[in-house]
């Protein structure tokens, strides 16, 4: 079924002329070039989320964010309607949910895409205040939205944080208010759903408060929470990401993190641990996903210091708890790619150079690969 959703996107939205279909392979390992994509002259900043065998891709554009969605099993681009705004996007059964702003709260979106039908429709109102950097995630059920920032400074830090949340039954298409959190108000936390339960990690408070060290975690049958044990050695930053191996929440990269290491936590015993030394720097703004036996981390910047973006890729194996390198062709450096799994290849799309400690932005690479490890 999901098949015929991906056809009967190109057939609904309508295709785009891009070339020649298919993947260009690359000379080395499982690399592949991505076709052009109709989003050539979109700005760095976009959301991404992968539903119904296409990667649905929104960038900023002049008047909000143009978009477009591949289809990787077809080697094609399509059309998406675009937006007047957005923060997140999130895939959640077939369609596509989109909530929050950024760079202003005028561009504030709250939306749901059904690539099946090419329509978009926007989301009743939640009663949550309008936020950027919230918890925006899925369950079997549900669009979950919790804590975000109201604003943001003039270095990009969350002003006046939120606490709250609402949870939206996607067949019902209606809101419901989620149960206290024992977190502390707080936008860019980590969050992954393990099938049972939303697990929160981490984020930042603000300038007066910093990067947070605790997490807990939701049961939306409930309607409960519960906090996370300790994390180990003082483990604490921010813009981390998160994956779900079906037993372990791996958290690994981002900012503001004093020892530089990942750590894995176990929600069923309630403990964590730390994960082996990657083969390079620490980086943040990198991609990272579960491909079922690994972690693959692809791209950001090579350390804390941010000083150039990177292109290497590696692997993480949480059961040997060992790390390899994958070799392959010589790709463009990129920090911040949009990125997905769609169960058998790492697709990479976007993403800019950061040059020099001083963090010069070096252009946009508005191009993409994929890679079948």
């Amino acid at each position: 079924m999901r098949r015929l959703f991906s056809l009967a996107l190109a057939l609904t939205v309508g295709l785009a002329a891009c070339g020649t279909p298919g993947d260009e392979p690359l000379a080395n390992d499982g690399w592949s070039r991505i076709p052009a994509s109709p989003l050539t002259s979109a700005g760095p900043i976009g959301m991404s989320a992968y539903a119904a065998d296409a990667f649905h891709i929104w960038m900023e554009s002049d008047d909000g964010y143009a978009g477009a969605a591949y289809l990787p099993f077809d080697g094609i681009w399509v059309d998406l309607p675009n937006l007047t705004g957005g923060d997140q996007a999130v895939a959640g059964g077939d369609e596509v949910f989109i909530w929050g702003w950024s760079r202003s709260e005028d561009r504030f979106a709250a939306h749901r895409f059904d690539p099946a039908t090419g329509v978009l429709s926007d989301l009743p109102d939640s009663g949550l205040p309008i936020t950027t950097g919230a918890v925006v995630a899925t369950t079997t059920t549900d669009l979950i939205v919790w804590g975000g920032a109201l604003q943001l400074d003039d270095v990009g830090l969350p002003v006046d944080t939120q606490v709250v949340g609402a949870a939206l039954d996607w067949a019902t298409d209606t809101w419901r208010p989620l149960a206290p959190s024992p977190l502390a108000p707080r936008a860019g936390a980590s969050v992954v759903w393990t099938g049972s339960e939303l697990i929160v990690w981490g984020g930042n408070g603000g300038r007066d408060v910093g990067p947070h060290t605790d997490g807990a975690a939701y049961d939306p049958i409930a309607d409960t929470w519960r906090p996370l044990a300790e994390t180990p050695q003082g483990a604490h930053w921010t813009d981390a990401t998160a994956v779900w191996t079906g037993s372990e929440m791996i958290l690994w990269g981002g900012l503001d993190n004093p020892v530089r290491v990942g750590v894995a936590y176990d929600p069923a015993a309630d403990t964590w641990r730390p994960i082996s030394d990657p083969p390079g720097p620490f980086r943040r703004g990198h991609a990272a996903v579960w491909t079922g036996t690994a972690m693959l981390v692809y791209g950001g910047t090579d350390g804390q210091d941010d000083v150039f973006s990177v292109a290497s890729t590696w692997s993480y194996d949480p059961v040997s708890d060992s790390w390899t390198v994958i070799d392959g062709p010589v790709l463009e450096e990129r920090f911040g790619p949009e990125y997905a799994w769609n169960g058998i290849e790492l697709l990479i799309w976007g993403g800019f150079v950061w040059e020099g400690i001083s963090g010069e932005y070096g252009g946009y690479e508005a191009n993409g690969y994929s890679l079948i490890p």
